[in-house]
């Protein structure tokens, strides 16, 4: 299954059928689950289910968590919705895993009145622990509890006992729930002297876990030797380390035997994605063994995902193709490639039926929460009702400049059909192109509002040039401009 995000956040999805040459069904309109439409960690979790279905748990802005359902049987379809409610407490990470046909959720929630956007790392955050029933909704109490610092949360469940693992000061802590929700004591895997990289996904082997990582034992060194760190998390251990096994490149992702890729690998073997002389490949980790074992398959140089298939010596890459043409909205992909290759099965892949997903829209998914709408009343945004008395003075300035010095007036400031320049911003409350959607991650022009209310110098910027503003009365006027570098 392909997923990527297109406008306002909305997610598609595509089927490919295993030892397929080419695409026989179309892209289905799932609908909006996380807010905005950024990098792939902020898109939502797929899990796959026994039954051979495929849920999604996505984050919203306010902190909801939303659910949807894929599935070829209709009545087990549920369409895009909040599974858990908002909470006052900004979410810090989240992640999911197969629970039966149920789906266990852990979110790590900051300390109220926490930002996000703060350098000051969070301490006492709140973890909790939500199990999901097949269709989205509560199926039991939730667990929750205090603990000093916890971001990057991981989840595996494994037979009856859940594995929970989250990075804090420098170390990954881990700790276990049971059936009869009865929590371990937490426990470090000290890093040393290293530095562990992006957590792997959590995946099992009976009544254990195992967590992965990237690792390298000084990353201020010029040469460094890549290495993959991992540990076997067995129930009730007392002392937990990290093993390490060197890998011939860097690290770019680390891609797992759990519920969703159970199609390859056996339950201690995973795939690594590495870069080898600037070329991208797979290599074959088997982790009771320690050994590594490379693919001769040679993957795109440019891609944003490659899964493995038939044990990594097969692969479907998808990347995300943005056409920069000043027709094309840069913020959009203006297509998505699939690229299938290496071994494919011996049997002509069978067509598969669009109808697996329900489109669905989620009231006010980009609601902001709390803090979210502390840090918007510090700013006065274009298309605001103050906003109107900054835009006039910076016309009538960019009028006034023109009739004095026509050559002085530079385009980055008073170019009316320039999406780079400061006028065409504050008069279109972007810097896209006239012909693109508006983004959620376009960058809305805004000024500081204690600065505003005081109406002495409101500074106005984008890139390297700024515009400052001053009050005369009940109107602004330019009072100073200035780019950095001349």
């Amino acid at each position: 299954m392909a997923l990527w995000a297109a406008e306002n956040g909305v997610l598609w999805a595509q089927r490919v059928p295993r030892g397929a040459r080419a695409l026989s069904s179309v892209a289905t309109k799932v609908g909006q689950l996380t807010t905005g439409t950024g990098p792939r960690n902020e898109q939502p979790i797929a899990i796959a289910l026994p039954s051979g279905d495929l849920a999604l748990v996505g984050l919203l802005a306010n902190g909801r968590i939303s659910f949807a359902r894929g599935s070829t049987v209709r009545a087990r379809r549920v369409a895009p919705k909040v599974a858990i409610p908002t909470n006052e407490r900004e979410v810090l990470g989240f992640d999911a895993t197969a629970s039966g046909e149920n789906i266990d959720v852990v979110i790590v929630r900051g300390p109220v009145g926490y930002e996000s956007m703060s350098r000051k790392p969070p301490e006492n955050v709140e973890i909790e622990l939500v199990t999901l029933g097949p269709s989205g909704d509560s199926a039991g109490a939730s667990l929750r509890w205090q603990t000093r610092q916890a971001y990057a949360p991981r989840i595996a469940r494994c037979e009856n006992l859940r594995f929970l693992a989250w990075e804090s000061m420098g170390d990954v802590v881990v700790s276990t729930v049971s059936s009869e929700a009865e929590r371990s004591a937490e426990r470090i895997v000290s890093t040393g002297r290293g530095s562990v990289g992006k957590l792997s996904r959590m995946f099992c082997q009976d009544r254990a876990a195992w967590l992965a990582a990237s690792w390298q034992r000084d990353p201020f060194a010029s040469e460094n030797t890549n290495e993959l760190a991992f540990v076997k998390l067995p129930e009730g251990a007392s002392r937990l380390a990290w093993q390490k096994v060197k890998l011939p490149g860097q690290t770019r992702d680390i891609l797992l035997n759990d519920g969703a890729l159970s199609a390859y690998g056996t339950a201690t073997q995973l795939i690594v994605e590495i870069q080898q002389k600037q070329m991208p490949q797979f290599v074959r980790v088997d982790l009771q063994a320690q050994k590594v074992a490379s693919s001769r398959l040679v993957l795109p140089w440019s891609h944003d995902t490659c899964l493995p298939v038939s044990n990594g010596s097969g692969a479907v890459c998808a990347n995300a193709v943005r056409d920069e043409s000043a027709t094309v909205c840069p913020n959009l992909p203006s297509r998505v490639d699939l690229t299938l290759l290496g071994e494919t099965s011996t049997a002509p892949a069978a067509a598969l039926s669009a109808e697996f997903w329900t489109h669905g829209s989620i009231a006010d998914a980009d609601a902001p929460n709390t803090a979210a709408r502390a840090r918007r009343a510090k700013r006065v945004y274009c298309g605001d009702a103050d906003w109107k008395v900054l835009r006039e003075a910076l016309a009538t300035w960019c009028a006034s400049q023109a009739k004095a010095d026509p050559t002085r007036v530079r385009e980055v400031y008073c170019a009316s059909d320039k999406e780079y320049s400061l006028l065409y911003q504050a008069t279109k409350c972007t810097n896209l192109p006239a012909a693109c959607p508006a983004s959620k991650l376009s960058l809305t022009p805004s000024v500081d509002r204690a600065e505003f209310d005081e109406g002495q110098r409101i500074e106005l910027s984008y890139m390297n040039c700024s515009v400052w503003f001053a009050r005369d009365g009940a109107t602004m006027h330019v009072a100073d401009s200035e780019c950095s570098g001349e």
